[in-house]
């Protein structure tokens, strides 16, 4: 597997992933206070995203993976990525995952989709923790 950095709100399922990327099963894990490394998968804080102020952290961060995973949640409020973020990337790929597909609709999939094009994020993907061909369809997306 590639080198991949998550970034996305509190509470989206950044940890989870990283966990079940690296073959891990654990299904509880704490909140991530500082960037956590998993294997090839570094999982940052939540507040990397919600608040500027860490904008330029993550940029530092970022500068050793070829992948920028961005992670936003199937049914959200209040999330808001900077359109054409990703820009502050260009030789990066990246890639947007819908998390907790479970719990929502078409709809909701579509907002999703959505706010992460306006982001310069074109290559989305729909997971859910529930569905473990949507986790092993990631999984080969990042080899």
């Amino acid at each position: 597997m590639k080198k991949i950095i998550l970034l996305g709100p509190q509470g989206v399922g950044k940890s989870t992933l990283a966990n079940l990327l690296e073959g891990k099963q654990d299904s509880f894990v704490d909140k991530t206070v500082v960037p956590e490394y998993i294997g090839d998968v570094l999982d940052t804080p939540g507040e990397y995203m919600e608040h500027r102020i860490f904008f330029g952290r993550f940029q530092v961060l970022a500068t050793e993976y070829p992948i920028i995973g961005v992670l936003i949640p199937c049914k959200f409020d209040n999330i808001y990525i900077p359109p054409n973020f990703m820009s502050m990337f260009p030789n990066k790929k990246h890639i947007g995952i819908i998390t907790k597909t479970d719990i929502g609709d078409k709809h909701d999939i579509e907002k999703c989709r959505l706010l992460l094009n306006q982001a310069g994020i074109k290559e989305c993907y729909e997971i859910s923790i529930h569905d473990p061909e949507s986790i092993q369809k990631l999984k080969n997306i990042i080899a």
